[in-house]
């Protein structure tokens, strides 16, 4: 795992929820299952070839796998499982108004995603995917995103 690709911040909000998971017995660690890294570049650069891979979320997913903690989910990267990445942007099943983005997790009201319009990763409103804020890096997004649950 390359921790060196998550910033400490990143690494820091993590460590955090993962230390309050543990008080009740339970961990968001999980690893990424093997091959899975492999099946997700090929799936990406096919469908989002506009876009550039999010190494990134790659490496947050080989750490914590289809993240869920109190309300907040990431998508995983495992095909094979509920809440992956690859239905979760299946383009008939999109509610109207996301099928300009890449959709990588949810929150009570808002969708976590990146346009692929300008390459900004973005927080929408669910009810009407307006842009609510609008970051540079993938990081920044989980950064954002991993603060309202903590």
């Amino acid at each position: 795992m390359n921790d060196m690709m998550l910033s400490k911040e990143l690494c820091k909000s993590i460590e955090c929820i993962d230390e309050i998971e543990r008080k009740f017995g339970s961990t968001i660690y999980k690893d990424l299952k093997s091959g899975s890294e492999d099946v997700f570049r090929k799936w990406w650069e096919a469908k989002f070839s506009e876009l550039p891979v999010p190494e990134v979320y790659i490496e947050f997913s080989k750490k914590v796998d289809k993240f869920n903690f109190n309300g907040l989910f990431f998508y995983s990267l495992n095909k094979e499982i509920e809440n992956n990445i690859y239905d979760n942007n299946d383009i008939d099943g999109l509610p109207e108004g996301l099928t300009d983005y890449v959709i990588f997790g949810d929150y009570d009201l808002s969708w976590y995603a990146q346009s692929r319009m300008s390459g900004k990763y973005v927080v929408l409103s669910k009810p009407c995917s307006d842009v609510e804020k609008e970051f540079d890096t993938v990081t920044d997004l989980l950064i954002e995103a991993l603060s309202t649950v903590v």
